[in-house]
């Protein structure tokens, strides 16, 4: 008997996933495994150890026996979503060799609300190696709004296996690195509403850490921020670009910050909370209106414009940005859906 392992990436038209919506693609890390007894036909088997693209796929596994007529047709685990039923079921392999979704599915797992989702950035969608440098987050919101290099700033790193979001992936920002995005489309701006959810483990130290913001750097009351301020105690607040309004008694343990407000002019009316709990408020400053042009100039992940101040320091795992004011039902529903994912208990 002979035996061998490859892996490799599955790229787009692969056969035999001819069953794939047109125009979507396959595309992840793949191993195939061949067995050949002697006098015998071989076993070969794709096993898909994570896939992306098609919103219908989870990741996980799925092995497709491939040319031995004797083999069962599917070994291991695969869910896809019925878009003609609204469910999700077992993907199996037909008799041609297509990929194909049947049978009854459990519950479909949790997800956050998608009504006025401006922004939508989660680190388990980079696909590449740990430790390599991130040049593009994609935004899957739908939006197009991709975090990219900030010019002549260096770029952070990606992080596997991190065990305080439940061993998943996240964004290693260890002191002077940014990704930003010009004149982001559909972003909430002058005196629209917001809500930012930010699943992040930070590194407090230093005076300022800006974690996110959009707007026009260095414009004073022309910029929304989500920052940690130091030295200790360090202070989680919401504000505009040099008039903080709100701050917050900041934890440096990994958490779900999220900020809110039903005017995006007036960061005096936000709502801070952690893990879903509003903190102990450490200072409250004047309800300033902030003019936040209209197209947005920019958003900017883990820092400001003007270095070598501002740096967010720490890892950032998912981000949510919503052009409205959560209620308590979508606040709920987000707040149920990170929390799963990344074992973060919440209130």
């Amino acid at each position: 008997m002979s035996r061998g392992h490859v892996s490799g990436n599955l790229q787009a038209g692969v056969q035999p996933l001819q069953a794939f919506p047109s125009g979507q693609s396959l595309t992840g890390y793949a191993e195939h495994v061949y067995e050949q007894p002697e006098g015998e036909p071989p076993v070969e088997t794709n096993s898909i150890r994570y896939w992306r693209d098609w919103a219908g796929l989870r990741n996980g596994q799925l092995e497709l026996r491939l040319n031995n007529q004797r083999a069962p047709r599917v070994h291991g685990l695969g869910w896809g979503l019925d878009p003609d039923a609204g469910v999700w079921r077992p993907l199996r392999v037909d008799a041609t060799g297509a990929l194909v979704v049947a049978g009854s599915g459990p519950t479909p797992e949790p997800g956050p609300p998608t009504s006025q989702l401006g922004g939508w950035w989660r680190a388990d969608d980079i696909l590449q190696a740990g430790g390599s440098t991130v040049f593009t987050w994609s935004d899957r919101s739908g939006n197009g709004v991709d975090l990219v290099p900030v010019p002549a700033v260096a770029q952070p790193t990606l992080s596997t296996n991190n065990p305080q979001f439940n061993n998943r992936k996240a964004v290693d920002f260890t002191g002077t690195q940014q990704l930003y995005r010009l004149n982001p489309p559909h972003w909430p701006t002058g005196a629209h509403a917001f809500t930012i959810y930010i699943v992040n483990d930070p590194t407090l130290s230093g005076t300022l850490h800006g974690m996110f913001g959009w707007g026009v750097d260095l414009v004073t009351n022309a910029r929304a921020c989500f920052c940690y301020y130091g030295p200790a105690p360090h202070v989680l607040g919401v504000d505009g670009y040099g008039n903080a309004t709100r701050k917050y008694f900041a934890s440096a343990a990994a958490q779900i910050s999220s900020a809110s407000s039903a005017n995006n002019a007036n960061m005096g009316a936000a709502t801070i909370l952690v893990d879903g709990a509003v903190g102990t408020l450490a200072a409250a400053g004047d309800a300033v209106q902030w003019a936040i042009p209209n197209p947005c100039p920019e958003v900017r992940l883990a820092g400001f414009a003007g270095a070598p101040y501002g740096f967010f320091v720490g890892k950032i795992a998912e981000i949510l940005v919503y052009h409205k004011n959560h209620n308590a039902s979508e606040r709920s529903q987000t707040l149920a859906y990170l929390s799963a994912r990344y074992g973060i208990p919440v209130v």
